[in-house]
């Protein structure tokens, strides 16, 4: 219940039934904890997820794995504390993976730190040496700093690998029909009541004040 309220967005629902479980003498444990910590992260509650993060280990003697540690990295991203969350990752005993490095990444896009954003890019790389959104994104972080010899040699390497980016697919649900697309397949959509939707939504997103984040575009061309 704890794990399917913070998936669902019920941060503050979640860390009501955790404070029951606590109250019945019911003991968590570590998939316990990622519902709890995914829980604070909705909701934005650093101090409380910092807090039950501690007494995981101290109360309950749950050894932290990286799926902890990424969700306090998020917890930290969230408020703004990149190098806070890069601090913590230096704290942790073990060895952070893929995910911790890409929820600080994911930080440092969001806030726009581009040196610590092109540090987690660099180990992402080093764990998975093809992954390529790291490379087009390490290559944009470049280019924002003006280093523009390791541009070249990003978009090289890309080029000598000959890295594909994976094509990302949306859906949407309309009148009881469930239609699955990409931006390569949009043509296909150009004449039917979905794409008439998806103009609007888009409009709606830039009557808001809505500004696409072109450093951050994965795309190939220049």
């Amino acid at each position: 219940m704890v794990v399917g309220y913070a998936q669902h967005g019920f941060g503050k629902k979640a860390l009501e039934i955790y404070a029951m479980m606590q109250s019945s003498g019911v003991k968590p444990n570590d998939i316990t904890f990622l519902g709890v910590l995914s829980a604070c992260g909705h909701v934005e509650l650093l101090d409380e997820g910092l807090h039950h993060f501690t007494s995981m280990t101290n109360v309950h003697g749950i050894i932290p794995r990286t799926d902890h540690l990424a969700c306090i990295d998020s917890l930290f991203a969230r408020k703004g504390k990149t190098k806070e969350a890069y601090g913590f990752i230096q704290s942790f005993s073990g060895e952070p993976d893929k995910v911790v490095w890409r929820c600080l990444f994911s930080g440092c896009k969001a806030n726009r730190d581009f040196i610590l954003g092109k540090y987690a890019s660099e180990k992402i790389l080093d764990i998975d040496p093809d992954d390529t959104s790291a490379y087009i994104v390490l290559s944009n972080i470049y280019a924002e700093l003006q280093m523009w010899d390791e541009k070249a040699k990003i978009r090289k390497l890309i080029k000598e690998k000959a890295l594909k980016k994976e094509t990302g697919h949306s859906w949407i649900e309309l009148h009881n029909k469930m239609y699955t697309f990409s931006a390569c397949h949009i043509m296909s959509l150009q004449e039917s009541y979905l794409q008439h939707v998806l103009t609007g939504l888009t409009a709606q997103l830039l009557d808001s004040g809505y500004v696409p984040d072109l450093m951050f575009s994965l795309n190939f061309e220049e």
